[in-house]
């Protein structure tokens, strides 16, 4: 008897979402009937196979109202046809669009502004012990919709089609045969109604053969196994869009970072720092940071203030909030700095918009402990001599898939002690390229301009201060472990 899998039916009905119908498609194409998966007439023999599909009879034809409000998915529901080929079908309350998508060990089909409220239809479907490449099949909430995800235990390619049902669409994605995973046997029922094992020719199984099958099935077992831990390490950790990425780095990922800036406060010389470091993921909730690498170039070059860091956060949705800590420690090879070092606390906060947008935001402090003691509204990033805004408003646009630019503004003050004279809002401009492989980002490569002075309101002569200003090129590669 063939394999099949209708476990989402057991969840939840398809009256939840009113919709009953059938999907066509071909065994051989991507628009073949899938009524004999539904109606039995595709098994061997020509025996009946129970499904949760009505007749074509029973179906009633197509509406074209559609439910109001956003369209919601049911769980999806997965099943091995007996042709070998995988089918995977989520029904939606409503109209929407699909979107195939690229990652590693899995397929995904973006579905245009669906919801998943319940947390039941997000459960995965674990399919890995039915004859198929299909390991898992799961629906993810996203800020722009839902994506259904489809892990994989082999390369394979997907063909979906929609259907039109009465109030809503039918998604359907059918993987073809895997000849390693798919089906080695098909079943048969004899005239005495017994079942008769067949081989793959239509001949009978012998006994050995029958062991060499079980035994080909136990290794596949455990390569299943071995090949779900790699994906557990090794798979999609961060979208490959700059903006789209968590604040975070994602679990055991290592990024080394370079950055070679110039700060310019006229009239004194301008610093010319260079910083270079590694930050590590541990969990996706937490970071740790150190930039061992730290010179001042000009100007008395010297090894300079080498700092480490530790962030951790709520991440990896619409909304983002954490908490970040960064020392850098007071050496100076050219002179003794007079008392301790620099500490830098804040709270960063990030906003998804969708997929085009983030505004990053937050509020930081930055303590020098040298002489007397000054607090500052601002973030120490790189390098001492490298500031950012205390309450940065930075906005990000993904112009392609590889490109980013963005633009910042905010508010500083760069003396707590004395807030009305050093108060500042800057403006600063950058733009970014990433270097990907087929699923994950590889590389960022980045130059940044801002004016952390631009405004001065205490200047009565002149507010604006272009005079000040730090030009910053950056470097940031990323390994999943």
């Amino acid at each position: 008897m063939r394999s099949r899998l209708l476990l989402p039916l057991l969840l939840l009905p398809l009256a939840a979402v009113g919709c009953k119908s059938s999907v066509s498609v071909n065994a051989n194409s991507a628009d073949a009937s899938l009524d004999a998966s539904a109606d039995g007439s595709g098994d061997a023999g020509g025996s009946e196979a129970p499904s949760s599909a009505p007749s074509r009879a029973e179906e009633p034809p197509p509406s074209s109202a559609m439910p109001s409000g956003p369209p919601v998915a049911t769980l999806p529901t997965f099943e091995v046809l007996a042709d070998g080929r995988s089918l995977v079908t989520v029904q939606v309350s409503g109209e929407t669009s699909v979107n195939e998508q690229k990652a590693e060990g899995r397929l995904v089909y973006a579905l245009k502004g669906v919801q998943v409220p319940a947390r039941v239809n997000r459960m995965a479907l674990p399919t890995q012990n039915f004859a198929t490449q299909v390991a898992q099949v799961q629906l993810e909430q996203t800020p722009d919709g839902a994506n259904l995800l489809i892990d994989l235990r082999e390369p394979a390619t997907g063909t979906f089609e929609t259907r039109r049902l009465e109030g809503g669409t039918l998604v359907a994605v059918t993987i073809p045969k895997s000849e390693k995973y798919g089906p080695k046997t098909a079943a048969t029922n004899d005239a005495d109604g017994t079942a008769g094992a067949l081989g793959t020719d239509g001949g009978d199984v012998e006994p050995a053969d029958a062991k060499a099958l079980a035994e080909d099935e136990a290794r596949a077992e455990a390569e299943t196994e071995k090949e779900t831990e790699r994906r557990r390490r090794r798979s999609q950790r961060q979208p490959k869009p700059y903006v789209e990425r968590p604040m975070l780095l994602p679990y055991s990922t290592l990024s080394p970072e370079v950055a070679l800036g110039v700060r310019g406060i006229a009239p004194a010389d301008p610093i010319v720092f260079l910083s270079g470091g590694l930050r590590w993921g541990i969990i996706d909730q937490l970071e740790l940071e150190i930039l061992p690498v730290t010179a001042r170039l000009s100007p008395d070059a010297a090894y300079w203030y080498p700092a480490i860091g530790i962030a951790a956060g709520y991440t990896g949705n619409t909304f983002e909030i954490g908490a970040r800590l960064r020392y850098f420690a007071p050496i100076d090879s050219e002179a003794m700095p007079d008392g301790g070092g620099i500490l830098m606390a804040g709270i960063p906060m990030a906003i998804h918009l969708s997929t085009w947008g983030r505004l990053d935001t937050g509020a930081f402090l930055t303590a020098a402990f040298q002489g007397d003691t000054t607090v500052a509204l601002a973030q120490s990033v790189w390098s001492p001599a490298a500031v950012k805004p205390g309450i940065p408003l930075r906005f990000l646009v993904q112009a392609e898939e590889a490109f980013w630019l963005g633009a910042t503004t905010g508010l500083s003050i760069f003396d707590l002690s004395n807030a009305g004279d050093t108060l500042a809002i800057p403006l600063g401009f950058e733009l970014g390229i990433s270097a990907t492989d087929d699923y994950n980002p590889v590389a960022d490569f980045g130059v940044e301009l801002d004016f952390p002075n631009f405004v001065t309101p205490a200047a009565e002569d002149d507010p604006i201060l272009e005079d000040s200003y730090q030009l910053l090129f950056f470097f940031r590669g990323f390994f999943h472990l």
